[in-house]
């Protein structure tokens, strides 16, 4: 590059300050905005994806044919066995876990709730959903006679660690079972079924006291690599057949989760789109104007021999400079409030209740560094300062050295 050409340009840049000033300050706003928003949306999909996808189904779950549609225990998987055989060795599983699931209610001294009686696999579990990290007071390790329950659960029945609570529901044998079970531990998921509306206790002792034997109602897998659900899903089909068992991913059981990641990312396309548009139009007529008020300066410099190739670089560095300064401010204040906010322990949404909750998100939101907040608005600024600087050069070009000298 002819470094000549660039400082012309950055010394044209400040004999206009103001002007300068104006869209660099635009461009650094801009910026500003963008870093914070992708990783406000980003922590908010995160979470939604892990309080819901990993609070219950995960990737993949099976079930026994008509489960779905029917969920009785006489639609219970009662051979376990031979499709756990089919998912040990799988190469696409990270982990997989049985649950057993049916209606009931939880009373305490005072009052009662309907609730999704869990049993689930103590050991096991622990690697699969978030169960084991969602509790915030009593401990996770269940006794035979133990449970857990959930904070809004908890809160709805006047209880605490240690109280007793009496578990009823049908056996299969439609025989109503009431036993009293202690609270061992209380979770907060910031999901909305899992807080307000399940109990769970050991699988084996769930299967004894209702009369299961075996029985479970889905196998949750997690897999090594999401993006492989879908080959994964008829890999496994192939295996154990679909004449008696159904399996579903999650975008079949939760398909509202997974649409809000992708809504999430169409608005960051489309609010990349509109802001950088924006920068694009503020660029475009500051250096239209810088353009117009020169027109007899450029002239000069074309009579003496200079190329228009030259003068056309000169006003793209002009435009590059402007913005390559504006992102360098920009990006540095995004991440300094990211680092604010990261250092004080995030963004606490709990002044908006517990509407964030119902749909998976958090109390509090931690936001994140991601390569891509630096990469991307550095590609779009260079793009937009480019195009910017189109339009003010074919201007110019339409007049010939004679015409700009003489232009007023």
């Amino acid at each position: 590059m002819d470094f000549t050409l660039l400082k012309i340009a950055y010394r044209n840049l400040w004999q206009r300050k103001e002007r300068s000033r104006m869209v660099i300050a635009m461009v650094s706003v801009c910026l500003m905005v963008i870093m914070f928003q992708n990783s406000l949306w980003d922590e908010m999909a995160q979470q939604m994806k892990k309080n819901n996808l990993l609070a219950d189904y995960g990737h993949v779950a099976i079930f026994q044919k008509d489960y779905w549609l029917n969920r009785r225990l006489s639609n219970l998987i009662q051979d376990p066995n031979s499709i756990e055989r089919e998912l040990f060795e799988n190469n696409y599983i990270k982990d997989y876990t049985p649950r057993l699931k049916l209606l009931g209610s939880v009373a305490s001294a005072r009052y009662t709730k309907g609730v999704t009686i869990v049993g689930i696999d103590v050991a096991r579990e622990k690697n699969i959903t978030i169960l084991s990290q969602s509790i915030i007071s009593g401990n996770y390790q269940l006794k035979d006679n133990e449970i857990l329950i959930g904070k809004d659960l908890a809160e709805d029945l006047k209880v605490k660690v240690g109280k007793k609570v009496v578990i009823t529901g049908q056996d299969t044998n439609k025989e109503i079972i009431s036993t009293a079970m202690k609270i061992a531990g209380i979770i907060k998921a910031n999901n909305g079924m899992m807080d307000k509306q399940s109990v769970f206790m050991n699988i084996a002792v769930t299967q004894k006291l209702f009369k299961v034997d075996k029985g479970i109602s889905q196998f949750t897998i997690i897999l090594n690599d999401y993006l492989l659900t879908n080959e994964f899903k008829n890999n496994l089909e192939t295996r154990i057949g679909t004449s008696n068992y159904e399996i579903k991913t999650a975008g079949e059981i939760d398909p509202m989760t997974l649409s809000f990641d992708t809504l999430m990312k169409t608005m960051q396309t489309i609010i990349y789109t509109i802001i950088f548009t924006v920068i694009a139009i503020g660029l475009f007529s500051i250096l239209l104007i810088s353009v117009m008020e020169r027109i007899k300066e450029f002239g000069i410099m074309l009579s003496v021999g200079t190329r228009f190739s030259q003068v056309a670089t000169i006003i793209i560095l002009e435009s590059l400079i402007m913005s390559i300064i504006g992102y360098i401010i920009g990006i540095t204040l995004g991440a300094t409030v990211l680092g604010v906010i990261i250092y004080t322990g995030g963004i606490d949404l709990s002044y908006f209740g517990v509407g964030f909750s119902d749909f998976g998100i958090g109390h509090t939101l931690m936001l994140s560094f991601k390569l891509s907040y630096f990469t991307t608005p550095l590609v779009a600024t260079v793009i937009s300062a480019i195009l910017a600087a189109i339009w003010p050069i074919s201007k110019l070009k339409k007049l010939n050295p004679i015409e700009a000298v003489n232009f007023t």
